[in-house]
């Protein structure tokens, strides 16, 4: 069977709104999606440099700060970022990673693609 690849998509988050990031494809096994926030790596890190089998997985992120779960159901998931209303916070930036539980290599994770998103007015 083809492995379909965990994606996450957004909206652009903006100032006063609420940033919605939705993982899909999520492996039937997998409760929850949890993303990772940091900054965006400066290049794609093979998962198996740090130790996980998990071919054609890719870490996107340089640094995490920050991880929130979302429950899976039909295999997406969506978590609901209110953005404070902070005119410092315009034009500052976030990468996201999404990450899932499977069966389908040996380290039992999937990650997906990265999404960064700057916050408009």
């Amino acid at each position: 069977a083809e492995i379909v690849p965990l994606a996450l998509d957004g909206n652009a988050p903006k100032i006063a709104g609420v940033w919605d990031l939705t993982t899909t494809n999520i492996d039937p096994i997998s409760p929850v999606a949890i993303t990772f926030f940091g900054t965006q790596a400066p290049a794609p890190l093979p998962l198996s440099v740090i130790g996980f089998t998990a071919p054609g997985c890719d870490l996107l992120l340089g640094s995490s700060s920050d991880a929130f779960q979302a429950l899976a159901s039909g295999g997406s998931a969506t978590l609901s970022l209110q953005i404070p209303i902070n005119p410092n916070l315009a034009g500052q930036s976030v990468a996201a990673q999404s990450l899932c539980l499977t069966l389908v290599n040996p380290s039992n994770v999937l990650v997906s693609n990265g999404v960064l998103g700057t916050v408009g007015q």
